[in-house]
């Protein structure tokens, strides 16, 4: 049997299970099995429960698990409190920022709730992934929603990015001595600032809704760098992943930071739990958290 006859039948069976425990198992068994690295081996993920299909590289361990388990994948992400928060507001017309979009999850779902009269911007440094984030957005036809090859923080040039072998969390920040082995490489990306972009003309908009910020522990120099942009727009919402003092060994603590540059703006920082928002204090933040700030 050829072997892309077999990845299809496949994924006929495992594109229906819900849990990602079995999508790890299998991922290690083809890892094992020399399934990973180049060359690139790019499949189309058909859209799950609705939601728009994906071109991923089945080379590289993280995209695998979404090929192939694609309903324990979307049912995860959409139901994380990002996921919900986006689905409960975001409206046709309105205008999303995915800053760490990876391969696409919120901004291929944001696209198609938001149509042709709104706009989506997504930014992505890692080559590859940015690789198949681009693939997807062709392939759904979202014309509205642009993407960019690059790292947004506080400053202009080029730096390494340290990358995981399965996984999601490639980052600018390089882990502490004794965890180093946590990267398996690097790749050298474009960073900059989202001021200097909106300078250049890329936030070819009149208003902005919403950003979110995920960027692996760079969150508090990615806000400083974006920080005329968020006045110029008249203070858009930002969904920020923060961690505390226990928040991770590569990058804890960043909450402070983050919420000190956006309180000078006038923002206040909220949680959205099951529908509602309430107050955050510094001392909530223990771990990794997600935070909505609000302008006031």
């Amino acid at each position: 049997m050829a072997n892309s006859e077999l990845q299809e039948r496949l994924r006929a069976v495992t594109r229906h299970i819900p849990f990602r425990a079995g999508a790890t198992l299998f991922n290690v068994v083809l890892s094992t099995l020399g399934r990973d690295g180049n060359p690139p081996d790019w499949r189309v993920s058909e859209g799950v429960a609705g939601y728009p299909a994906m071109e991923l590289n089945v080379s590289s361990p993280f995209q695998r698990r979404m090929f192939y388990f694609p309903r324990a994948y979307w049912e995860r992400l959409m139901g994380l409190p990002f996921g919900r928060f986006l689905t409960s507001t975001l409206q046709e017309g309105q205008v999303f920022l995915d800053i760490g979009a990876s391969v696409g999850f919120y901004t291929l779902f944001a696209a198609r709730r938001v149509g042709p009269t709104g706009r989506v911007f997504s930014f992505e440094p890692d080559p590859m992934t940015f690789e198949s984030l681009s693939r997807s957005l062709r392939r759904n036809g979202f014309e509205w929603a642009r993407c960019v090859n690059a790292a947004l923080s506080d400053r202009e040039g080029t730096m390494p990015f340290y990358t995981v072998t399965d996984g999601s969390a490639h980052s600018l920040v390089p882990e502490i001595e004794r965890r180093a082995k946590r990267y398996s490489g690097q790749v050298p990306v474009r960073v900059t600032r989202l001021d200097d972009l909106d300078r250049e003309g890329l936030l070819d908009v009149a208003s902005i809704d919403l950003i979110k910020i995920d960027v692996e522990g760079e969150e508090p120099r990615t806000v400083a760098g974006m920080l005329k942009t968020l006045e110029r727009f008249h203070y858009p919402k930002v969904w920020a992943e923060v961690r505390g003092p226990q928040g991770s060994t590569r990058a804890p603590n960043t909450y402070p930071r983050v919420e000190r540059e956006l309180r000078g703006l006038g923002y206040t920082p909220l949680q959205w739990k099951n529908g509602s928002l309430r107050d955050v204090r510094t001392h909530d933040i223990r771990g990794r958290e997600d935070v909505l700030f609000r302008y006031e």
